[in-house]
């Protein structure tokens, strides 16, 4: 195969930066006519990251073992590695390019667990798919909001790429401390006028979502460890302190009295009077 060097993308995208995450360029390309062979000797200066969507790609042409990428699967590259690769027309080949850089890339790969090179045997993926043509069509709008709408697009397809269990470590710890914030409210400010739409809303969930997730974290549904936690220092006032039974209650956000003593019964099985006896 006669080799041709295409370096015009590095040319003009190959650059470094001091921002957190940058996307130089990102582009879908169908080859239907010449092959297509790039060789960089010295790699550049991004991150690139090829996303066969039909066809194949041809890596490693004057390696002892060139490889093929099938469809489905992803080539990444980091900085400075040697880049060869090939299309030709006969596969009716199509690939999603994005070259990317940024000071937070390490330690955004090493999170994910994704080698920062090599060739990810991933299959056919509807979703990573469609945030990358999301992205290719945001890409040449240059507000600011489009500029962090494709970031955040580009963090969720390396996420999706990312091995299976390190994503949900990944989502398990975001939940955790999403849901972590809302006990912590909970617990200190027991008297608070809370509502699901609001945490939900805090926590980037939506309502039913927010109840599945916050129930899978704690083994109980929102209101009711809301509940559970009033009662529990409702119970602590009533032992420990001669605090009238109707201001314990507002402490503990009843402002009713009549509606505290019934949910305190329903609770404990009996008043907050006869629970008071028990000292």
């Amino acid at each position: 195969m006669a080799k041709s060097t295409n370096n015009l993308a590095s040319v003009k995208t190959d650059w470094i930066t001091n921002e957190h995450l940058k996307i130089n360029n990102c582009a879908s390309i169908t080859y239907k006519s010449a092959p297509a062979r790039t060789v960089r000797p010295n790699g550049r200066k991004d991150y690139s990251l090829f996303f066969i969507t039909n066809g194949c790609c041809y890596i490693d042409i004057d390696s002892d073992s060139p490889k093929t990428v099938k469809k489905g699967n992803v080539i990444i590259y980091a900085p400075n590695i040697p880049q060869d690769y090939c299309f030709l027309p006969k596969d009716a080949s199509t690939h999603v390019y994005i070259h990317f850089t940024g000071t937070d890339c390490e330690s955004i790969f090493r999170k994910l667990n994704l080698p920062q090179s090599g060739v990810l045997n991933f299959a056919k993926n509807s979703e990573i798919e469609n945030y990358l043509f999301k992205l290719c069509e945001s890409f040449d709008n240059s507000d600011s909001r489009a500029t962090v709408y494709c970031q955040g697009l580009l963090l969720a397809i390396l996420s999706l790429l990312a091995p299976a269990d390190s994503r949900k470590r990944d989502t398990n710890a975001q939940y955790s401390k999403a849901i972590n914030n809302i006990i912590g409210q909970i617990r200190s400010k027991p008297s608070e006028n809370y509502s699901i739409e609001k945490w939900a809303k805090e926590c980037g969930f939506t309502r039913p979502y927010f109840i599945q997730v916050f129930k899978k974290t704690t083994g109980m549904a929102p209101h009711q460890y809301l509940t559970k936690t009033r009662i529990k220092y409702a119970k602590e006032m009533l032992l420990f302190t001669d605090m009238p039974i109707s201001k314990i209650g507002s402490i503990c956000g009843y402002t009713d009295y009549n509606y505290f003593s019934r949910i305190f019964k329903k609770t404990e099985g009996v008043s907050p009077v006869q629970y008071r006896k028990k000292k």
